[in-house]
């Protein structure tokens, strides 16, 4: 079946979508455009990516930075690691490829937080590269057109592009996103709308709507906690919960409930003083997980923290554990997590 490639770029010169990243070839505001998309909509990201840029307008700009000037530019976007993982690839790149973003696909996978997609995106929209850009868009489009596996469309794309002779062959990819995200939706297809109409499989065997799937029932927070992760020297702070008769002795990062409203920062630096006599400073969440339970979840949001004034002494009660033994001991469950996290997330400690 011949993908009709003229049919779809004629379309998208008159219908595509206006979008301030796509009126550029720098690699660095393409790569930016693409982190703030992950997992967030279009018209959520066009304000935090024009004020991004004018805090932050090239790679240096963004290298010689620190977690406290960037974050306020990142916060409300979610998923802060993709906002950690910002600043080691900007120092990777200038350490590795003297400040500019490599061209090839590969060398840019090697960049931390860049995968497939980013990786082909940058390559494509910055520097031609004639290959797919394969989001969730792509695939739906074209898993529909070819009646095609999802798992298919990375090789079905490479192998259309391959044959294709265009001046830019990044509109071939604008192009079938815009179809996706327009057009083909997940919910609902708008075939009369469509240029590929003709051709399409999905189309030509009688599937223009999609069935709209039950709505799963809206779960709840039953409880927030939120959760102290102190480093200080080199080492994390553990309380150590005494062996009961039933129960080995474990240890856990500090966990704290949390009223509705109340502030994170507030509550752990309130909680610090009233139990250690110490003065904390609390660093925004860095990590956030939800614990489903029927309708129901707890939500468990962790920060890290160091002292500024007072002792916390190691004790029985208060452990000390360097990263290199964390292993020797007993965790709780939801500490287990943020152990994990903290290994692949290889998060710097508070200066």
């Amino acid at each position: 079946m011949t993908f009709p490639i003229f049919e779809l770029l004629e379309w998208y010169e008159s219908q595509k979508r206006d979008l301030p990243w796509r009126k550029t070839k720098d690699p660095y505001k393409i790569w930016v455009s693409e982190v703030f998309l992950q997992q967030t909509q279009v018209s959520r990201v066009i304000f935090y990516y024009e004020r991004f840029l004018e805090k932050f307008p090239n790679i240096e700009s963004l290298a010689n930075s620190n977690w406290e000037e960037f974050f306020p530019y990142f916060q409300g976007l979610g998923y802060y690691s993709r906002g950690k993982n910002m600043l080691y690839a900007v120092q990777y790149i200038q350490q590795n490829f003297c400040g500019v973003f490599p061209k090839e696909v590969e060398e840019l996978q090697k960049i931390k937080g860049i995968g497939k997609y980013t990786a082909s995106a940058i390559a494509s929209f910055a520097y031609g590269k004639n290959v797919p850009a394969v989001d969730t868009n792509f695939i739906r489009v074209l898993s529909r057109f070819f009646n095609i596996k999802k798992g298919e469309v990375q090789k079905t794309a490479e192998q259309m592009f391959k044959i294709v002779k265009i001046p830019d062959i990044s509109l071939l990819n604008h192009a079938i996103m815009d179809i996706g995200a327009t057009i083909c939706t997940a919910q609902k297809t708008d075939c009369s709308r469509c240029p590929l109409q003709k051709k399409c499989y999905f189309f030509k065997n009688g599937q223009e709507i999609v069935p709209r799937l039950p709505a799963r029932p809206r779960r709840v927070i039953q409880q927030e906690y939120a959760i102290l992760v102190l480093y200080q020297d080199g080492k994390y702070f553990f309380q150590n919960n005494a062996e009961t008769k039933n129960k080995k002795a474990f240890l856990s990062f500090p966990q704290i409930i949390r009223p509705t409203g109340k502030n994170i920062r507030h509550l752990l630096q309130e909680e610090a003083i009233q139990k250690w006599n110490i003065h904390i400073s609390v660093r925004p969440p860095f990590f956030t997980t939800d614990i489903p339970h029927a309708n129901t979840f707890l939500r468990l949001s962790f920060s890290r923290a160091q002292i500024v004034s007072g002792n916390l002494l190691h004790s029985a009660e208060n452990v000390w554990i360097s990263p290199k033994n964390l292993e020797e001991n007993r965790y709780d469950t939801y500490s287990l997590k943020v152990i994990e996290k903290l290994k692949t997330m290889k998060i710097p400690s508070p200066q």
